[in-house]
């Protein structure tokens, strides 16, 4: 019997460490998840929405007192054959925030409105219908100023075609006169759009960046218009791997930095609104994509590397970059999981980490310039 036993426990003992090698093997494909940090129940604190691509379900976390601390998870939606993006917008101008989900084999965009005051998400409709190729990515965004969101839509496949920019009009969407070319161009998987008013007129324009070039697009009075203004950098390498924007000084002057990862460096554009002179401000011995934030409260910018989830602080003399390894524990992330977010959770002022690794979130709370605890919220039932 005791031999019994122990071939069993045996068996169990291998078995299990297969499955443990499996389950990290297959998990970048299977397990990818989605965070979203937003105040989803309007009460003034950052809560987390989870959108899990294997289980094909979409939860939030609630911040129960401001200070970041999490309540278990609770369900949004489920039920979805495909489930393959998340975007988070104000669909029918209420001034919450509702779900928007890609679904599908990507043809569908679905929206959920907030009614969390009845402690639900209410099911409004298939918002938008894509044709081939299906859709990879949408992005939401208020381009018109009329206090509901609009989308912007690319398509699937190595090589985006166009891109359709549809205006909200309360029932649903219709597409703009005119959308972005972007016809020859090849994106990273990792973020390569970002909206912001960077010329002041009012209205959200787009920064965009491929492997090949960066250039920002300025909207031409929230008509749908998006004129090419600045192509800041072109590498035929296609080696241009992220870009960051900052705003600097009591004038709020933008600044654009560019990895590339032809040459290993980290370039400035001062003013990039206006310039398309490139400073190289490091060099390091391999990048994939960057992040700018300040993490330590001393007013100047410093950088997450990703995949190696360390942070350069660079200093105002050149090519001196000094690692802070706090986070290095967590450098195992691959590449194809969610890029580390940064954001103040718990409202103390110091920007902390939430990171995806594994199939759990790790929030890493920053104590005055130090990532230094470790919460991991919990996996939902």
């Amino acid at each position: 019997m005791k031999l019994l036993l122990s071939c069993c426990n045996l068996f169990l003992l291998v078995f299990s460490s297969y499955a443990q090698k499996k389950d990290i093997r297959t998990e970048i494909f299977d397990n990818n998840l989605f965070l979203k940090v937003c105040d989803l129940d309007n009460d003034g604190d950052k809560d987390i929405v989870r959108m899990g691509e294997l289980n094909k379900v979409v939860h939030w976390y609630e911040n129960l007192d401001g200070l970041g601390n999490y309540g278990q998870a609770k369900l949004i939606v489920d039920g979805f054959s495909q489930l393959r993006n998340i975007d988070l917008g104000d669909f029918d101008a209420d001034g919450d925030v509702d779900i928007f989900l890609l679904t599908g084999k990507g043809e569908f965009i679905e929206v959920y409105i907030n009614d969390l005051e009845n402690g639900s998400f209410t099911y409004h409709s298939k918002i938008y219908r894509g044709a081939m190729p299906w859709i990879k990515r949408f992005h939401c965004e208020d381009i018109d100023n009329d206090g509901d969101s609009d989308l912007m839509v690319l398509p699937s496949g190595g090589r985006y075609i166009y891109s359709s920019i549809n205006q909200n009009v309360g029932k649903g969407f219709k597409q703009f006169e005119k959308a972005i070319d972007l016809k020859g161009l090849v994106f990273w998987s990792g973020k390569f759009l970002e909206f912001a008013d960077f010329n002041k007129d009012g209205y959200p324009d787009i920064l965009l960046h491929s492997m090949t070039e960066a250039c920002m697009y300025t909207n031409r009075g929230g008509k749908g218009h998006f004129d090419k203004k600045i192509e800041y950098l072109k590498n035929k390498k296609g080696m241009l791997s992220n870009t960051a924007v900052v705003q600097r000084g009591q004038n709020q002057i933008w600044d654009l930095y560019l990895s590339d990862s032809s040459v290993k460096s980290l370039l400035r554009i001062q003013d990039f609104t206006r310039s398309s002179s490139i400073d190289t401000l490091a060099s390091w011995a391999s990048t994939f994509s960057i992040q700018a934030i300040d993490y330590n409260g001393d007013k100047q910018v410093d950088f997450v590397l990703d995949p190696s989830i360390k942070i350069k602080t660079l200093p105002q003399a050149k090519h001196q970059v000094q690692d802070n390894t706090d986070l290095c524990q967590y450098a195992e992330l691959n590449i194809f999981e969610q890029e580390p977010i940064f954001s103040d959770l718990n409202d103390d002022g110091f920007i902390d980490a939430l990171i995806v690794k594994r199939d759990n979130i790790y929030w890493i709370e920053n104590e005055s310039g130090r990532f230094t605890i470790e919460h991991i919220l919990n996996h939902p039932k």
